[in-house]
């Protein structure tokens, strides 16, 4: 049987990290000094081969570290529009526009601008689509 490539501790700080909570929160949750969150990150980084929280969520949810029901339902949606999104929502905002969903769309679910919407998708590596191009079957 091969080792998975992070502990159970690593996966549970990644997923609540994904959701955006802050490290001081994790460390409060799980009883552990903010260090050892710091510590563990860098760690699960190293062992996925990746270099930011964004491709270290895409990974989980790729690998079945994570699997679809660790997504929340519907985006975190604070007063007003935002400028962050927690990684858990860039991964589920890149799964949605490469079933269909315009950028608009997808800024509107979020609630966030157009700009924000499309930095972020440019941020995770995705190809854009020509402008007006829907794939067949899926909802815009």
């Amino acid at each position: 049987m091969t080792r998975p490539p992070v502990t159970k501790r690593q996966a549970e700080i990644l997923r609540l990290l994904s959701y955006g909570a802050s490290r001081s929160d994790v460390a409060a949750k799980l009883g552990i000094a903010e260090g050892t969150v710091h510590k563990n990150l860098g760690r699960i980084y190293r062992a996925l081969r990746v270099h930011s929280m964004v491709h270290a969520v895409g990974h989980a949810y790729r690998t079945g570290l994570f699997d679809r029901t660790d997504l929340p339902d519907t985006p975190t949606r604070g007063p007003g529009r935002r400028n962050v999104l927690s990684a858990a929502e860039v991964v589920e905002m890149v799964t949605r526009y490469g079933a269909g969903w315009s950028i608009r769309r997808l800024a509107a679910t979020y609630d966030v601008s157009y700009t924000t919407a499309h930095n972020t998708l440019a941020a995770a590596g995705v190809t854009f689509r020509p402008r007006g191009h829907h794939r067949p079957g899926g909802v815009s």
